[in-house]
């Protein structure tokens, strides 16, 4: 399962999760986590695709956690990212600039 794979790559990475939990977002829920993008073209279609089915939600650690996290989940447009970051979560599992298995 993708969920399972992703799990691997990320301890393969060198974090550590420290926490995980399956639980299923609002459209509320999902404005108020990605208030930072409201007003900008995609909010919508992101909170719905979020907000469509349960999530893992997780708390991970490492050294210098932000940036090899952002390293390793790639450019958010996965089309994008298949291009000029082909081992990254999103060029892995993504679809198109929404639709990504990581957030």
């Amino acid at each position: 399962d993708r969920a399972g794979e992703i799990e691997d790559i990320i301890l393969r990475s060198g974090f550590s999760i420290l926490q995980k939990r399956k639980l299923h977002l609002s459209p509320e829920q999902c404005s108020d986590f990605y208030a930072d993008q409201f007003g900008k073209m995609f909010f919508p279609s992101l909170t719905v695709f979020i907000s469509s089915g349960p999530i893992i939600a997780m708390v991970l650690a490492r050294h210098q956690a932000i940036a090899y996290w952002k390293e390793l989940i790639g450019p958010t447009n996965s089309m994008k990212a298949k291009e000029t970051h082909p081992d990254s979560l999103r060029a892995i599992f993504g679809t198109d600039d929404i639709r990504s298995e990581e957030h």
